[in-house]
């Protein structure tokens, strides 16, 4: 055989669990990382709170005038308002109405009172998880990567605040 047809075989066995890996325990670095990861989300959640509180605001703001408006004016029909006030006053109602649609200002709101609602279940999630006596847990390697992932998950489909 010549030495360009020496093959080599590799002979290795397939991929399986380590026997010598230990379940990662619960630390106080671990703890602390959580801890961290929950306060985190609280503030999250207050401030998708706030957002929420103040685009539905401005969703009343805009929306509450460019309905009773024309309401009103068709109520006041028979006292033959002005053409140009009437005009004026329907401009103002359109304007109102294209404002608040172009901002989504109700997808808005309710999309952030969403994610409040969500940053804190996961907070009060992480925290009863935390509350348990360590032998009651889950693996903490596993329980980080789930909460790591539904964390992630939130921050990327989460309205900018």
């Amino acid at each position: 055989m010549s030495e360009s047809e020496n093959i080599s075989i590799d002979i290795t066995p397939p991929s399986c669990d380590d026997i010598n890996r230990k379940e990662l325990l619960w630390e106080s670095r671990e703890e602390d990382l959580l801890k961290k990861w929950a306060i985190q989300m609280k503030e999250n959640s207050i401030a998708h709170g706030k957002k929420a509180r103040s685009t539905k605001k401005l969703y009343a703001l805009f929306g509450l005038p460019s309905t009773l408006i024309p309401i009103t004016l068709s109520g006041l029909s028979s006292l033959h308002i002005d053409p140009l006030t009437n005009s004026l006053l329907m401009i103002l109602t359109g304007s109102l109405i294209g404002i608040s649609t172009f901002f989504n200002l109700g997808k808005k709101f309710s999309t952030h009172f969403e994610y409040e609602h969500k940053y804190s279940e996961l907070s009060m999630e992480l925290e009863k998880e935390l509350r348990k006596p360590k032998k009651h847990r889950l693996a903490c390697d596993v329980y980080m990567e789930k909460i790591y992932m539904k964390y992630n998950g939130l921050n990327e489909r989460a309205p900018a605040v």
